[in-house]
């Protein structure tokens, strides 16, 4: 299930307060592409909430091992 929360609260649960302006930047830079993100430069905050889910996948490769530890696609 997916649960709606604020991005402060998501970023106090991984010692991470950053997380709403990370999520601020990374939108930004959507909506820009090619401009180059600034330390400095003051990201609009359109988003306050996003979902979380219980679980998550993550399947990471090496640019060398293009088949994984299976085989490949």
């Amino acid at each position: 299930p997916q649960h709606l929360r604020e991005f402060s609260d998501m970023g106090q649960d991984i010692n991470h307060d950053e997380c709403p302006n990370l999520v601020a930047a990374f939108v930004y830079q959507q909506q820009h592409p090619g401009t180059a993100l600034g330390t400095s430069f003051s990201y609009p905050l359109i988003l306050e909430r996003g979902c979380t889910f219980d679980s998550a996948i993550a399947t990471f490769h090496a640019p060398s091992d293009l088949s994984g530890i299976g085989e490949m696609f």
